[in-house]
């Protein structure tokens, strides 16, 4: 998702370097797409999509009838947003 963001947010010249980064791929390849990341803040937005995407479905899954199911559904979208929260830590 980073990366779509990225190609979202950025102007050609960066599509473009993005492109050659990934169509000649070498070791040093992700220094560069890892600084055009940080730059156009992909993990922010990525945090966002990923947690707008968890509501619908704990809203979603809070409308079905209460039983087991419904609710390891509920716990299963927490125990995502928690992961997600985590993968914003030390970045």
């Amino acid at each position: 998702m980073p990366l779509l963001l990225l190609w979202e947010r950025s102007e050609s010249a960066e599509r473009a370097d993005l492109q050659e980064l990934v169509r000649k791929w070498e070791p040093g390849s992700m220094k560069r797409i890892a600084e055009l990341l940080a730059r156009f803040d992909t993990l922010s937005g990525s945090l966002d999509i990923i947690h707008e995407y968890l509501e619908k479905a704990r809203h979603i899954a809070r409308s079905l009838p209460v039983s087991h199911g419904r609710a390891g559904l509920v716990g299963l979208t927490e125990y995502l947003a928690h992961q997600t929260d985590a993968l914003g830590v030390g970045a």
